[in-house]
């Protein structure tokens, strides 16, 4: 089992990072071979490949809250990838917005796993043309990724996304502002679909 675990909001105490037990939950270790051990990135995804429990993604992210102020993002941050079940990491950049990262959410197809997507939080006041905050696709298993689709409605707090696992046509973006591609990333339509309390954070396919 893996436990991404964010770590406190309003302080830098507590245990923040990526976690595994191989025992039930008896005993965890904290996996840092590669990840950011800095004491205030925490890790809030862990993805797992369908077809190999090695390969492993993860994405981590550096976040405090004050009464006055809210870090959302940080240099240590980013997507992580292992392929030998969490003893290594290497941090996965190409195609990725540069800089400072925050919230990441990722989505494995499950039909053809090379085929990937992922909700990144990045600096919204980049260049038209610079990839930033927003929807991104790889489709050589996360080696690579390029930008589709600027989405930045709260990005720390709205960041689920899903790809169905029959069909990579049909990518979903849950938020205040959900959007849906029914073309593989091409193009993308927003409010699509209502749940008619405006504050979506989760779906299942």
């Amino acid at each position: 089992v893996y436990v991404a675990a964010v770590g406190h909001l309003w302080g830098y105490e507590g245990e923040r990072g990526l976690y595994k037990t191989t025992d039930g939950g008896k005993s965890w270790e904290k996996l840092t071979s590669g990840l950011p051990d800095d004491g205030k990135t925490g890790c809030t995804e862990i993805i797992m490949h369908p077809e190999n429990p090695d390969v492993l993604f993860a994405g981590f992210y550096h976040r405090l809250r004050t009464p006055y102020h809210y870090t959302s993002g940080g240099e240590q941050g980013g997507m992580f990838k292992s392929t030998d079940g969490g003893k290594s990491w290497r941090k996965l950049t190409e195609g990725l917005p540069t800089g400072e990262t925050g919230m990441i959410d990722i989505s494995i197809h499950r039909k053809n796993p090379d085929i990937m997507v992922a909700a990144v939080e990045a600096d919204e006041n980049l260049p038209e043309g610079v990839p930033g905050t927003g929807i991104y696709r790889s489709d050589d298993g996360g080696e690579s990724w390029r930008y589709l689709y600027k989405h930045a409605v709260r990005p720390f707090y709205h960041g689920q996304i899903c790809i169905d696992p029959l069909d990579d046509n049909y990518i979903y973006m849950v938020s205040r502002g959900p959007v849906l591609s029914t073309d593989g990333g091409k193009t993308f339509q927003e409010r699509r679909w209502r749940a008619d309390g405006g504050d979506d954070h989760d779906m299942w396919i």
